[in-house]
Formats: structure tokens, C-alpha cells, sequence
């Protein structure tokens, strides 16, 4: 049955769609944005680009995609992940998980709390992981999202309906093919759910095809707008650096309803999360253990409900006895040296009572705590500071000559923020020139063969 027909049989169905609609809108607590006047945002560019009748805009691209709606249900709880798709940077076997538990680490009142999930992997052969390794979590759309998604565009009683997508016979776009990660057969909730990333920030060429499926000639000038050459510094403003989603996107322009086809076409894939395993394989076996940052998000700047980090936010909701799906991420040089064997100088984002511990074990000799953001905004301290007050000792250990010449120190860094590592290097290049004496070019070349040599070891998530 054509995908329209299906559409509008969808509508004559749902008499309550207002009520529907709402009910939605109640279980996502959408919070409508209030917008100043005579000032831009996101609904309303600067006076001068309102005034600018030659914008310069993309160009659309072409449709290539088809899909068609069948009216019998489609069950896909034996579809492979993603049409069995390969994740980069993730080894190809997939494993499967029970959760033993989830807890707080950390009061839930400070800005980014700590929580730890205990997962038993199910599988029969033994799995080789090392503390500084990663596992991939495959992480869904949360559902009411996806159900707003599908109301909007008419779709939600067809749900759960066989869906077949297929290339056009016939299109304009060259050398074009199925996304590889979109099943030629599943549902609209399959694809929603698992395939499309809709938390992401739709980029400037979503943006120009959602103008095109605006009816509102006012909300598509504004798309258009924010697409347009004149208009970047105000989407980068408006929608990336406010963190908008498309279900806020679609909530700010009422009147955009975008097709099945475009949204598969444009929306990024779904990828899965990478966390760091916090436990010994030698000690734990096939229970493995990860620490994770709970990342709230308010109702602000055009986001139109309060939420967490999509992955972070699932994690904390999965109950004892849940299964989830896993990806053993490929080897990283982010791994500690033999024991005793190096000193190695730690540069990240801790949970204190891990440090501690290992202060108490001997194995740290030293701690530096630093809090950027404290509540005595007096004691405020980077980690920067904390190097460079020990610039001399870390220089000495870092040059002098060791007994075993194989095991040289190393310096780890990690941390959730590029501008954190950069700032980070930067400080290394200082006390390189203050206590190793050389100019800012021997500095720089001195980090760098540190990098080569595995002996500056940086990671970032």
C-alpha cells in the first residue's frame, strides 16, 4: 500500500489525534519556550537578516529513498542490530549483558553525579579486557521521543507496520544506496528507535529540506534563515551550541511535518556509547563494572523538556535482570604499565574514593585535587595550576635516567572536553621550557616524541 494511503488512513483513525498529541506532549513535560521580543533567537533572526531578500541557501538535496507501509504488524525482535552494520572502532562480536545493578555513587544533587553499573556478560567464550579498555553500549531513542517524531508526521498508528525502504528506480542522486545501518524490512518504531539519532543537533542540510516541509511561509523563512550563508553564526548559536534536538526543532516550528524518506535520508546514524571498564578481569571474570556521569540538560535556549544524556539518562533506568547489548572496543594504548614497573604522572577526572584508595594501597604517592567549579568560588582550582606547581618534580622524573630503560614514566590524561586536553599540553610545554630548559620549539618537539613514544597517553570521551 503506497505510504501516503497508509498516511492519511493513520489520520482518519486517530478521532483523538489532538488528545493523542498531547498526551505525548504530556509524558515528554514539554515546558513551550518564552522568547524576548525585538531580539534574535531561535524563532526570530536579527533584523538584518529578516531584512536580506537574497539569501544565500543550499540546495536541497534529492530524495532517493521509497518506503512503503504494509498493513500487517512486523515483528522485529529478531532483526539484527542495525542490519548487522559494523561499528568503527568497535571489534565485530557483539556481546550480551545482565544488569546486577545500578547505583549512586555520588549525591544526586551535585552537577554531574557519579553512577555505577554492574553488568554479568552472557557468553560462553572468555573475553580478554584490560582497566583503560572500553565497551560500547547500544543505546535506544528513549520512546516518547520517537512517538512524538512519528505523531508529527502521521505515522504513529502505523508504528509497528511492516516498513520497506528502497532506492528509487529512478532518481537524480548517483551511485546511491540503502544506508547500511537501515534494514530493507522493519517498522517505523524499529528505525526510530535503533537506527536514526534524533538527539543530535539537525545540521544545516536537515534544516534546508525541513523548510521545504514547512507550511507556515513564516517558519520557513526562519529555516531558511538558519541555514542560509548570512544566517550561520546564528544556527551555530541557536541550535548546535543550545544543544537543540529534532524533536525540539519540530516543537519550536510547529507547522514542519518532514517525510519518512527525508528523515531516513538525513538523519545521522545511531552509534553506540563507549565507557570505560573500572574493574580487574583477573579478579571480576565476566562481570564487568562502569562509572558514568549522569548529564542534565534543562528546559532552556529552546530546549523544550528537561533530560539527561540520552546514554547516561538510559543507564540510569535499567533494573536489575535487563539485558543489554555490548561492543568490546578496540585496543587503545590508554593502559597502565606493569606494576612498579613505571611512574606515571594521572591527569583526570577522578571519583575520589578511588583515589583515595589508591593513595592508601601506595600506589599513588601523590594527589592534587582540583575542583573548577566548587562552592567557595575562592577555592576555585584547575588542573592546570595543580602542574604547574609540580612542574620541577614531574620534570625530573620525566628526564632522569631509569635503571630499567624499558619501563620509562609515562603521562595519562583523560578527560570529557578536547579544549581540557589542549589546555592540558599547553601547561606540559611550560614547565618543559622552565625546567628542562629548552625554547617553546623544543618544547613542542619534546611533547611530540613523548606522544610517539607512547609515553604521553591521552584519551578523551
Amino acid at each position: 500500500m503506497d505510504i501516503y494511503r497508509i498516511q492519511q488512513l493513520c489520520l482518519e483513525e486517530k478521532k483523538d489525534c489532538k488528545e493523542g498529541s498531547n498526551g505525548i506532549l504530556k509524558s515528554l513535560e514539554v515546558h513551550p519556550p518564552t522568547w524576548p521580543e525585538n531580539v534574535a533567537c531561535l524563532i526570530r533572526g536579527a533584523q538584518k537578516l529578516q531584512d536580506d531578500s537574497q539569501l544565500r541557501v543550499p540546495v536541497a538535496r534529492d530524495s532517493y529513498l521509497n518506503c512503503k507501509i504494509t498493513s500487517e504488524e512486523y515483528n522485529t525482535d529478531d532483526l539484527p542490530w542495525q542490519n548487522g552494520c559494523r561499528v568503527v572502532g568497535a571489534l565485530n562480536e557483539r556481546y550480551r549483558g545482565r544488569v546486577v545493578n545500578v547505583s549512586n555513587l555520588t549525591s544526586l544533587e551535585i552537577q554531574k553525579p557519579k553512577q555505577e553499573i554492574v553488568v554479568d556478560l552472557e557468553h560462553d567464550a572468555e573475553i580478554f579486557y584490560e582497566p583503560g579498555d572500553a565497551f560500547y553500549f547500544v543505546v535506544p531513542n528513549i520512546r516518547e521521543e520517537v512517538d512524538f517524531i512519528l505523531e508529527r508526521i502521521g505515522f504513529l498508528e502505523a508504528a509497528n507496520r511492516k516498513l520497506v525502504v528502497t532506492v528509487k528506480s529512478q532518481n537524480a542522486v548517483k551511485n546511491t544506496a540503502l544506508p547500511p545501518y537501515i534494514p530493507e524490512v522493519s517498522t517505523l518504531r524499529y528505525i526510530f528507535t535503533w537506527c536514526l539519532d534524533i538527539r543530535r543537533s539537525p545540521g544545516r542540510p536537515l534544516l534546508r529540506v525541513l523548510a521545504e516541509c514547512t507550511e507556515s511561509e513564516c517558519q520557513k523563512r526562519r529555516i531558511l534563515e538558519l541555514c542560509s550563508a548570512q544566517g550561520v553564526e546564528e544556527f551555530t548559536k541557536f541550535v548546535r551550541q543550545a544543544g537543540l534536538s529534532l524533536v525540539d526543532f519540530l516543537l519550536n516550528f510547529p507547522s514542519c511535518r518532514p517525510t519518512v524518506e527525508r528523515l531516513i535520508e538525513l538523519l545521522p546514524r545511531l552509534l553506540p556509547r563507549p565507557y570505560s571498564v573500572t574493574c580487574i578481569r583477573e579478579l571480576w571474570g565476566k562481570r564487568t563494572r562502569f562509572i558514568f556521569s549522569l548529564l542534565h540538560f534543562t528546559a532552556a535556549e529552546g530546549r523544550c523538556f528537561h533530560r539527561f544524556g540520552l546514554s547516561s539518562g538510559w543507564l540510569a533506568t535499567l533494573k536489575k535482570g535487563q539485558q543489554v547489548m555490548m561492543f568490546l572496543k578496540e585496543s587503545s594504548r590508554f593502559r597502565l604499565p606493569p606494576p612498579v614497573h613505571s611512574s606515571f604522572d594521572l591527569v583526570r577526572t577522578p571519583l575520589i574514593m578511588d583515589i583515595m584508595r589508591c593513595v592508601d594501597e601506595n600506589i599513588l604517592s601523590h594527589v592534587s585535587l582540583c575542583e573548577s567549579q566548587p562552592y567557595d568560588i575562592s577555592s576555585k582550582k584547575y588542573v592546570q595550576d595543580a602542574l604547574q606547581e609540580r612542574g620541577e618534580k614531574i620534570s625530573n622524573i620525566l628526564s632522569r635516567k631509569n635503571e630499567d630503560e624499558n619501563h620509562p614514566a609515562i603521562i595519562f590524561v583523560c578527560g570529557s572536553s578536547k579544549q581540557m586536553l589542549k589546555h592540558v599540553a599547553d601547561v606540559f610545554v611550560h614547565i618543559f621550557s622552565e625546567f628542562l630548559h629548552k625554547s617553546k620549539e623544543e618544547a613542542e618537539l619534546y611533547l611530540r616524541e613523548l606522544r610517539i613514544n607512547d609515553r604521553y597517553v591521552e584519551d578523551i570521551w
